[in-house]
């Protein structure tokens, strides 16, 4: 079990880069903590500051949207 990020995981990668995999962690850890219910470690905080600005949808609201549509088809 991870304790924390690698020191090259990319979640340290600054935003300026113009790179879509910066502030997405790479090295495991984040994908381990996601798997026990704590999503803030899969994404960087400058990361989800952007994404929170940009108005990402929810998981659920990806399911309804889907689900809608299949039963109007």
């Amino acid at each position: 079990m991870k304790k924390r990020h690698d020191g090259d995981c990319t979640i340290y990668s600054c935003l300026d880069n113009n790179m879509p995999e910066s502030g997405i962690c790479i090295c495991g850890y984040g994908l381990e903590q996601m798997r026990r219910g704590n999503h803030s470690e899969l994404y960087s905080k400058e990361l989800l500051a952007k994404m929170d600005k940009e108005r990402v949808l929810t998981d659920t609201e990806i399911d309804n949207i889907f689900e809608h549509s299949l039963w109007t088809e």
